[in-house]
């Protein structure tokens, strides 16, 4: 099982909902992205990494179990949107 997995089965077991990792640390350890932007949300349905335009790509690269979404684009989705 791998750490994404683990932390659904955690959240799942906690009943909770959705986790948000600000934290540049958790970040890495949970996505491998090594991006000096970013921040994390995970669901039962959903897994993704939100960066700036700097990080896009290379968040892509690092983190393929994860959607990465360019914040501060128009149009863009707002976190109640994911």
């Amino acid at each position: 099982m791998n750490k994404l997995a683990k932390l659904r089965a955690e959240l799942k077991a906690a009943n909770i909902d959705a986790f948000m990792i600000t934290r540049p640390e958790n970040r890495r350890y949970i996505t491998g992205f090594h991006g000096s932007a970013g921040t994390v949300l995970v669901t039962q349905t959903g897994a993704y990494l939100l960066t700036d335009f700097r990080y896009v790509e290379q968040a892509k690269s690092q983190a393929p179990e994860f959607q990465a979404i360019r914040t501060g684009a128009p149009g863009q989705n707002t976190l109640n949107d994911l």
